[in-house]
């Protein structure tokens, strides 16, 4: 078993930073009542409730009213379309969503359209926005789960509003790592999950805008009638403490900077190891903390075992579906071909990420790269 290893799979989860356990502990120790109580145990709950909803709000730039806590980041995409559509409604997507979006469209009863995508992984803007008279709703994301690539999405939600096609905005992977601000976006709903930003698992929420009426799945009192069940107080403390961190992080443009030439300094080291490395949405705009990289010849689950046992863990895809041993949808659609897709791994650095493990990991990486015969 190896003592520390070094996680480069941050776009699958985060480790909860110090301000949201001490948030958690706080609100599992002190603020334990049912938040729908009228006493002081449920009110002092309700008031923990209140205050991270204030910092999840001040995070997207939107008002406390307009974010419904969910259980995650999957729960708020289908809660968000499913108060856009009925069944048999046209909802326009795109081939490089995250899982969750076709499993929505799915369980909503409606017929997908995919837009057309480029070869770095680029969301066809002219393409969308000529769609748009097509559909009845539009879900698109910001930041790519695999490859990082940053979508312009606004545009296309300034234009989706002058015809009445609501917009549903997957900002898991961007919310917490980079500036968001929902009404420069102009999306009609955002849907976020507070473990990938160092808050725990089991919180995400939906930024829904005042002009679009929440129709929940699940039905009940709580989150003024959005979403039934009581809410889980202690991982939205977590949430609201890791919005608040990461707000903070987000102002130090120092930081973002910092990890940036770490994550490039681990694919240069990469792609210098092996001589078919090729870096997927190279030629696009990519958040700070991913790079996604084919090494033509390898068989990517076997590299990605051998670099686990040495204990340095890198991802394949969307957690949710990697173990299904199928290729990436997501490269797929860029143009790359199955062995091609079945030979890429995903690399992704957190806040907490330091140079001393990119060292141990680019080390890692060459001697396992140079024994499948780089």
């Amino acid at each position: 078993m190896i003592d520390d290893p070094i996680d480069l799979d941050a776009n699958a989860t985060t480790r909860p930073c110090g301000e949201a356990i001490d948030a958690m502990r706080e609100a599992a120790t002190h603020c334990w009542g049912n938040p729908s109580s009228m006493h002081r145990l449920g009110q002092a709950a309700r008031a923990t409730v209140d205050r991270a909803r204030t910092s999840v709000a001040t995070l997207l730039g939107a008002h406390p009213r307009e974010v419904v806590f969910t259980a995650s980041g999957s729960e708020a995409v289908h809660l968000g379309l499913h108060s856009m559509v009925r069944p048999g409604a046209r909802v326009l997507t795109s081939p490089l969503e995250h899982p969750c979006v076709g499993y929505a469209i799915e369980a909503c009863g409606c017929r997908r359209i995919d837009c057309r995508v480029d070869a770095c992984g680029r969301i066809d803007i002219d393409d969308v926005l000529s769609r748009l008279r097509e559909a009845d709703a539009c879900v698109l994301h910001s930041v790519n789960h695999e490859t990082g690539v940053i979508q312009d999405l606004a545009p296309i939600c300034a234009q989706a509003r002058t015809m009445g096609v609501p917009v549903l905005v997957d900002t898991v992977q961007h919310a917490g790592k980079m500036a968001l601000d929902v009404r420069a976006l102009g999306a009609d709903a955002v849907a976020i999950s507070g473990h990938k930003f160092h808050g725990p698992k089991g919180a995400g929420a939906l930024f829904v805008d005042a002009s679009l009426p929440v129709r929940p799945v699940l039905r009940g009192p709580q989150e003024r009638g959005a979403r039934g069940g009581t809410e889980a107080v202690e991982a939205i403390a977590g949430m609201g403490a890791a919005a608040q961190a990461a707000l903070a992080w987000l102002g130090k443009p120092e930081e973002v900077q910092r990890l940036q030439t770490m994550r490039d300094d681990l694919e240069r080291a990469i792609v210098e190891a092996w001589a078919d490395a090729r870096v997927h949405g190279e030629g696009a705009s990519r958040i700070w903390n991913t790079t996604c990289i084919a090494l033509d010849g390898i068989d990517g689950e076997a590299l990605q075992m051998a670099l686990s046992e040495r204990g340095v863990c890198v991802g394949r895809g969307s957690a949710c579906s990697s173990g299904s041993g199928e290729p990436s949808p997501v490269l797929l659609a860029m143009g790359q071909s199955e062995a091609s897709a079945r030979s890429s791994l995903r690399f992704s650095i957190s806040r907490s990420t330091t140079p001393e493990e990119i060292g141990r990991a680019r080390e890692v990486l060459s001697r396992v790269l140079r024994a499948m015969g780089g």
